[in-house]
């Protein structure tokens, strides 16, 4: 009998113990993705972040008309992106924008199944640029 009830509590301490892994706000869909960037002009390069679920962060650059090149920048906080969803949500229910400019903004979010990509002229879609603007600088803090 107490082999059987210690390992009784075993398994409920098992069962009990936290995760290292950072816990996020369960609005956050778990398939949460953020990729922003910008660029055009004479230059034609791009760059941005991408925020992954877990809170890791790549840097991305692309030159016209090659693939984005991902690195490691870090990670946020915990319960940052949720903080990122939380500025993006309103975002992701109105129609995506197609109106890019010879500079330009880019935002892809995929949530629940679906990814929306919105490309537009800086200070033409203020509901867009702030929500960019918030990300952004909450991505380029990742550490």
């Amino acid at each position: 009998m107490p082999r059987s009830l210690l390992l009784a509590v075993l398994v409920l301490a098992a069962g009990c113990a936290g995760s290292d892994a950072p816990r996020q706000d369960d609005a956050t869909p778990a398939d949460l993705e953020v990729v922003i960037g910008q660029g055009g002009g004479v230059t034609g390069a791009w760059t941005g972040h991408r925020l992954h679920r877990d809170g890791t962060v790549e840097r991305w650059a692309a030159a016209p008309g090659a693939d984005r090149a991902f690195e490691p920048a870090g990670a946020l906080e915990v319960g940052a992106v949720a903080d990122v969803w939380r500025d993006l949500e309103a975002v992701t229910r109105s129609d995506e924008v197609r109106a890019p400019g010879n500079l330009s903004r880019t935002l892809e979010i995929t949530a629940d199944g679906r990814t929306r990509r919105s490309t537009w002229e800086p200070g033409a879609h203020a509901p867009l640029d702030d929500a960019w603007t918030r990300v952004a600088a909450r991505l380029a803090s990742a550490r």
